[in-house]
């Protein structure tokens, strides 16, 4: 799920639409801990798998699945990027200031799920 921008009330207080979306991808990223510590620095590898449109016709689905089309639409990957980053914060790695490098990239897929290889960079 891409990052959205905060919503503003008409009385001029924000609101966050994702909080439960955050919520749920937190308790998620609980079972698997937190890697690291304060002095380490990361190495950070995504990868979005977003579900073909069902508008699509048989053929550019097909096309879709073999990579031949790629995904240029939105939501935008830094969104993506941002969202999950701001949800492995203090859970999964203690700041994510400390991450050094990111590669991130975005696919059509029949089954849509995100990958994440993070790696402890060594000094």
């Amino acid at each position: 799920m891409p990052k959205q921008r905060p919503r503003f009330r008409k009385d001029g207080r924000t609101f966050d639409k994702q909080h439960k979306e955050k919520l749920a991808q937190k308790k998620d990223l609980l079972r698997y801990g937190m890697i690291g510590d304060e002095n380490s620095s990361y190495s950070v590898s995504m990868y979005f798998y977003c579900k073909i449109p069902e508008s699509w016709s048989k053929k550019k689905k097909r096309q879709a699945v073999l990579g031949q089309i790629q995904h240029k639409s939105r939501p935008d990957v830094d969104n993506f990027v941002k969202f999950l980053l701001d949800n492995m914060n203090s859970i999964i790695i203690p700041d994510d200031s400390q991450i050094k490098e990111i590669h991130a990239a975005k696919y059509y897929s029949l089954n849509p799920r995100t990958i994440v290889e993070i790696n402890i960079i060594e000094s």
